[in-house]
């Protein structure tokens, strides 16, 4: 889908994707909860108003109003987005401050209940996606494959790659790493001149395009760009030395050997151009 055409709720379906199903169902519940009920025990912020009343800002009805223009100016103006969720993260905190006062009359033992429900979930949410974590998809929405969605979009898995080569891609030799090339080497340059260095590494020419065949390729499992050659390994049409998996089992990162760029069904630039989404 082209950036600019997405639809206009797009950031809203992006809650229960988002969020763990715990906080995603407490959030609907406290937003349920405080549009239904007079919550009692806020704040209140009394403004004098034209005519000689008052008109009673609490919290609440200051954080309705700020979630409710921050959406309607989302919608109305429709921003591009790239890269997920994460050009309307301005949305959520008000709606899900909104939630947790809509839970605020509970008994106390209850919320104490509540929160470490949302965080132990979050930390093993955490735990399990580890580095991959900022892809995180909730198993709300069912399928949870690359496919539906980016990968592993800014290629944390590259410097796990690089570490890959040792043992596995010869002294001397080219590695391809079409995207993020700058990671590849950043993480090229720790092992051989920084700190925890190790002697045996490489060297290793990190570029980003091939020069020769055969040749090393790191593919990243971006926006389905590499996708011809990461489903040629798959297949057996390309040598897979190393792979990094992403949950729930799509690849993130693969090491190959190719012999060229058709001979391994992959498209001319022998890096594979799947669609963009974009």
């Amino acid at each position: 889908t082209l950036a600019g055409a997405l639809p206009r709720l797009y950031p809203a379906l992006w809650l229960p994707v988002m969020l763990t199903p715990a906080a995603f169902a407490l959030l609907m519940a406290g937003l349920a909860r405080g549009a239904v009920r007079r919550l009692p025990g806020l704040p209140s912020f009394v403004l004098p108003a034209p005519g000689g009343g008052t008109i009673d800002l609490s919290l609440r009805r200051w954080l309705a109003l700020h979630a409710a223009l921050l959406w309607l100016a989302a919608i109305v103006l429709h921003p591009a987005a790239y890269d997920e969720e994460r050009h309307f993260l301005y949305l959520y905190p008000p709606l899900l401050v909104l939630g947790a006062l809509g839970l605020d009359a509970l008994d106390a033992r209850l919320k104490v209940a509540f929160a470490a429900l949302v965080i132990v979930t979050a930390a093993v949410s955490y735990a399990g996606w580890g580095r991959y974590a900022y892809v995180y998809k909730s198993p709300l929405i069912g399928d949870r494959s690359a496919d539906r969605f980016m990968g592993d979009y800014w290629g944390a898995c590259v410097p796990l790659a690089v570490d890959a080569l040792a043992g596995r891609v010869p002294a001397g030799a080219e590695v391809v790493v079409p995207e993020p090339t700058d990671a590849a080497r950043a993480q090229y340059a720790r092992l051989r001149d920084g700190p925890f260095a190790r002697r045996d590494f490489g060297p290793y020419q990190i570029v980003g395009q091939p020069s020769v065949w055969p040749t090393y390729l790191i593919l990243t499992n971006r926006l389905g760009d590499n996708a011809p050659a990461i489903r040629a390994a798959a297949e057996g049409r390309a040598r897979e030395l190393w792979r990094a998996v992403m949950p729930p089992g799509d690849p993130a990162c693969v090491l190959v050997e190719a012999d060229g760029p058709r001979a391994r069904g992959a498209p001319a630039n022998g890096l594979g151009a799947g669609p963009s989404a974009r």
